[in-house]
């Protein structure tokens, strides 16, 4: 496949992957392999280049639910340019670190249900969480559950 360097604007993402009220992505490599294609390699590969911050942000910033479910994906490192979701769902998959979900504040709502987490400190820092559907083991999530209105 060969790069196609036209996407530079959110609306060009959004039309690829769906509505910018529920963007539904099965599989995270996917996403990878797509901005690595769309986006100039000068801004890809230089981390520090701001550009791709900026295009990112730009790209989610309207998105407030995002879903991750059954796409047995291993890592969400991509998750923390998601600053404005409210709901996430990483239902089934083979996740065992989720310390990137400590940056997305405005969540609300998370499934983690049959993933590999054992350690989910990164939740203790989202004040704003108030419904957590795990099916992990309830001793992981007893200090989050006195703030928490809803836990299965």
């Amino acid at each position: 496949m060969q790069p196609n360097h036209k996407i530079k604007r959110k609306e060009d993402l959004l039309s690829h992957f769906g509505s910018s009220e529920q963007l539904e992505i099965r599989n995270l490599q996917q996403i990878q392999r797509f901005l690595k294609m769309n986006i100039p390699p000068q801004i890809w590969e230089d981390a520090s280049n701001r550009n791709l911050l900026s295009f990112s942000q730009e790209f989610v910033q309207e998105t407030k639910q995002f879903a991750f479910d059954d796409s047995k994906i291993e890592h969400i490192y991509l998750i923390s340019f998601l600053t404005n979701i409210t709901e996430l769902s990483l239902y089934n998959n083979k996740i065992s670190d989720i310390s990137s979900i400590s940056k997305l504040k405005n969540l609300k709502m998370i499934r983690l249900e049959l993933n590999s987490i054992e350690d989910i400190s990164a939740l203790k820092s989202l004040l704003n969480l108030t419904h957590l559907y795990s099916g992990g083991p309830s001793k992981c999530f007893f200090e989050l559950g006195r703030r928490m209105k809803f836990i299965i």
